[in-house]
């Protein structure tokens, strides 16, 4: 018995002798050692980033690439090779939202092993939780929209290359004979891209096409995220009608002005939405349609868009919606066009703007839908993406014209697309100073008080041209420039917040309450109301011109005051030699209009800091040239051709003064 406990303990010790002198080097096969015995515990390495992310031109050239993909934390699971039995390492990661993490040990015994590196996975228990290879490849996780911070999977492999193949294959990672000290690379990937999404605006000057874009939304969005890329979502499993991205949210833009922050593009991420091709479009964008998503057609063979709107709300492909008011009147050799009211515009995202409905994870994908000549008439004609309903008529601008008191004639138009007679009725019509104007067949400008039969309205399908203007020339304080300094009710009198003569202002109020009169709440006002299809308004509001005198007496009417425009003239930019026109130009009783000096022009930028300043780098016609408007202050402006016009109002005295 004796003697077989010593050959026992013998064998023991020669095995015990065989592994202790076996080198790093003999661990490797590759040295042609001897093998490895498994089981034995090692302590490995790994170095883990993030891939580059790619970028997909859709309908745009610009690119900002921007890596994303934050490690905070990441577990190393070594399985057996069955996939099954993982010894796990855990580590938080120094430092936040770090894209790559080198020199991380990790746990593992010798012998064939699947590695995978799972980051952002919370605490060892939640990694542990992972308990074979399969569930951690199957693996689905519930999230309504990318925090980046998501959980993200890599395939360990000798190299980065190796790394994201096996990863990009979406297989079973094959297993690694591990013998001895070494170091692996992983590459983990996002599963969510992002979308840089802008809208462009390039419409004809010469043209009436005026698109104000009220809400941009994306929908059919992805609300899980699996850690390989995942075919197919579906509605209901994957994909939500209810979950919304909204892109922009600024309901009061009015028509003329730009389409706010989504002219720099505006920013979101979703998660991989791969939802295949369709090639049946021939490279024509109008023609993107999902598979399997044929357009609906009535009986005449047009369109059925209410049909074929309910129809998108099945489809699991991510699509962008744009609403917006759209108004149009304008005419081409043959062609009228003439209408406003809503657009409805949709389009599905993906690889290209023809075809591709995949959205992959861990790319930037750069949109621009871009509206250029008629604003996309033909597309609100002839494309199936587009829902429009453009019979409405309209007073254009929409809603409120800002004039102001200087002897300008502001226009607005009438767009008649009603099946109804056209009426037009105002306000104050017997006391208002605001006169309407119109050019007859004569091409006479003509200025009745009212619309009545004197007044053409524009017939069906077409529109008519009209402008409102001052009577009396606008200063604070009604006709008190002429000397009537507290005269109430006359058709000149301004008033606080256009309440009436509650409020009524007297001539020193262009001093006292002139911060009042720069926020704005100094006005009159005179409504058109137009019955239609649809009653509409239009309320034009009158501001008094600004006084930037301080130590002149303004109530003198030979006195040195001067008032300015608080509205570039309606004429737009216009050459030097056009602004001169307006020196010495005749004005109202004792006061003439003048280009401004520079000096003039400075005092009006410090002074108007409300509603009427002009955007940064303005250029503006002086008696000395153009000056652009920065801020608070003016400076000289070079290479400018044209500019624009603010005059100022002086007394006759100043004649002399200006030379050019």
């Amino acid at each position: 018995m004796l003697h077989k406990n010593i050959i026992k303990l013998a064998a023991l010790l020669w095995c015990v002798l065989t592994v202790a002198s076996c080198t790093n080097e003999d661990f490797d096969k590759g040295n042609n050692g001897p093998d490895v015995p498994e089981g034995l515990p090692v302590t490995l390495k790994l170095n883990i980033g993030t891939p580059e992310v790619p970028v997909v031109e859709t309908k745009s050239l610009e690119n900002e690439n921007n890596t994303f993909g934050a490690i905070n934390d990441l577990a190393v699971l070594v399985y057996d090779e069955k996939g099954e039995n993982p010894i796990v390492t855990f580590h938080d990661v120094e430092g936040e939202n770090q894209t790559s993490v080198n020199n991380v040990p990790f746990k593992a015994k010798t012998g064939k092993h699947k590695i995978y590196v799972l980051t952002n996975v919370g605490s060892e228990d939640a990694a542990k939780a992972y308990t074979t290879e399969q569930a951690l490849l199957s693996s689905q996780i519930e999230s309504q929209k990318p925090q980046g911070i998501e959980m993200m999977l890599g395939f360990v492999a000798k190299d980065m290359k190796t790394s994201i193949d096996l990863y990009n294959s979406g297989s079973s990672n094959p297993a690694i004979d591990i013998t001895g000290d070494a170091s692996f690379e992983a590459k983990v990937v996002p599963p969510y891209s992002k979308i840089t999404f802008k809208i462009t605006k390039d419409l004809p000057s010469d043209k009436h096409v005026y698109l104000a874009i009220t809400e941009v939304n994306v929908r059919h969005l992805p609300v899980k995220y699996s850690l390989l890329p995942y075919k197919k979502w579906t509605m209901g499993d994957g994909v939500s009608g209810e979950s919304i991205i909204s892109l922009y949210e600024n309901k009061s833009a009015k028509p003329e002005d730009e389409v706010g922050e989504l002219v720099t593009g505006k920013d979101f991420y979703m998660y991989e939405n791969l939802q295949g091709e369709n090639n049946t479009s021939n490279g024509d964008p109008s023609l993107k349609t999902p598979v399997g998503l044929e357009v609906p057609t009535k009986g005449d063979g047009k369109i059925d868009y209410t049909e074929w709107f309910e129809k998108w709300s099945s489809v699991p492909c991510t699509y962008i919606e744009v609403k917006g008011n759209y108004t149009i009147f304008t005419s081409e050799p043959g062609v009228n066009h003439v209408g406003d009211g809503e657009i409805n515009y949709r389009f599905f995202l993906g690889e290209n703007s023809t075809s591709d409905f995949n959205i992959k994870r861990n790319t930037h994908y750069n949109v621009t839908l871009a509206f250029t000549g008629l604003a996309g008439k033909n597309e609100l004609q002839y494309e199936w993406r587009v829902q429009a309903d453009l019979e409405n008529s309209t007073f254009y601008p929409k809603g409120e014209l800002m004039i102001d008191g200087s002897k300008e004639d502001f226009p607005f138009w009438i767009v008649n697309n009603s099946n109804d007679k056209l009426s037009v009725t105002t306000t104050d019509k017997s006391s208002s100073d605001m006169q309407l104007g119109y050019i007859d067949d004569w091409d006479l400008m003509q200025h009745p008080t009212d619309f009545g039969s004197d007044v053409p309205l524009p017939v069906k399908g077409g529109y008519q041209k009209y402008f409102v203007t001052s009577v009396n020339l606008g200063i604070m304080g009604g006709d008190s420039y002429k000397g009537d300094s507290d005269k109430k009710g006359d058709a000149n009198s301004y008033s606080l917040d256009g309440t009436g003569e509650q409020y009524f202002l007297k001539l020193t109020d262009n001093l006292e309450q002139r911060n009042l009169n720069v926020q704005g709440r100094v006005f009159r006002m005179r409504t058109f109301t137009m019955t239609a299809d649809l009653t509409s308004e239009l309320v034009v509001k009158e501001y008094p011109l600004l006084c930037l005198s301080e130590d002149v007496e303004i109530s003198s009417v030979y006195s040195k005051a001067i008032y300015a425009q608080r509205i570039d003239r309606p004429t737009g930019m216009m050459s030097f030699e056009g602004a001169k026109s307006y020196h010495n130009q005749a004005g109202e009783g004792a006061f003439y209009s003048y280009l401004p000096t520079p000096e003039d022009l400075a005092l009006l930028a410090q002074i108007e800091t409300g509603i009427f300043q002009p955007e940064y780098g303005t250029p503006y016609w002086t008696t000395e040239g153009a000056y652009c408007w920065n801020g608070t202050s003016v400076e000289k402006a070079t290479d400018i051709s044209h500019a624009y016009v603010r005059c100022v109002y002086k007394s006759y005295e100043y004649a002399n003064e200006i030379k050019y």
